[in-house]
């Protein structure tokens, strides 16, 4: 079990990002958008097991949208359980229901913590 300040300083027990990058083609833009939404938010995710945040990118350099799901993680355990427990499903479903419209890659990075003066 982590202290109990940990709580309040979530840039200490969240050491990994975890990151779903998505090209969306623009016109299944909002059709996409709304799927991943119902997916992730409309399940009940566990609070304290993830939080994940959605991004659009403003300056893309890709044709079309690109957004960014991002899930800070404690390991990669947590980053596998996200993925096997509510990203394969949702990606599995946006291949079917939009053959090449929609292309994503996912990275891990690790937070780098520096001690400023």
């Amino acid at each position: 079990m982590q202290p109990f300040f940990y709580m309040f300083l979530p840039y200490i027990r969240c050491m990994l990002l975890y990151n779903i990058t998505l090209i969306i083609e623009m016109d299944s833009e909002n059709d996409v958008i709304s799927r991943v939404k119902d997916t992730l938010w409309g399940e009940k995710l566990p609070s304290t097991d993830f939080l994940p945040r959605l991004l659009k990118m403003q300056d893309s350099q890709h044709e079309g949208s690109t957004y960014s799901l991002q899930l800070q993680v404690e390991s990669e355990s947590d980053m596998l359980r996200f993925r096997e427990h509510h990203l394969r499903g949702l990606q599995s479903n946006l291949e079917i229901d939009f053959p090449g419209k929609v292309l994503y890659f996912e990275s891990l990075m690790e937070y780098i913590i520096e001690m400023l003066t």
